[in-house]
C-alpha cells in the first residue's frame, strides 16, 4: 500500500470518486452526496430506515451489472472501489 505506484493509484481513485459523486448533486433520489478519500457515499431520498424493497434490489442489481459494487447501510449507499 505504501509503494509509489499504489499511492498514485489511490490518488487517481480519490480524484475520480470526488468528481463522480459530485455529479449526483441535484438528482431527485439523491441527498447529501459526499466523499472521503476513495469512499463515496450518498443518501437515497425518502429512505430514513433501511434500504429495502423492490427499488433496493433493482438498484443493487443494475450496479453489479455495471461493475459497481455498493454497500447499502440504512438509507446510505457507499461505494468503495478496489485499489
Amino acid at each position: 500500500l505504501k509503494s509509489t505506484d499504489m499511492q498514485q493509484q489511490i490518488a487517481l481513485i480519490e480524484t475520480w470518486t470526488t468528481e463522480e459523486i459530485s455529479k449526483l448533486k441535484g438528482l431527485d433520489l439523491v441527498e447529501n452526496p459526499r466523499s472521503l478519500g476513495t469512499i463515496g457515499a450518498f443518501d437515497v431520498a425518502g429512505y430514513k430506515g433501511y434500504f429495502t424493497g423492490t427499488f433496493a434490489k433493482t438498484f443493487s442489481q443494475i450496479c453489479v451489472e455495471k461493475g459497481v459494487y455498493i454497500k447499502p447501510l440504512g438509507g446510505t449507499i457507499y461505494t468503495v472501489p478496489p485499489y
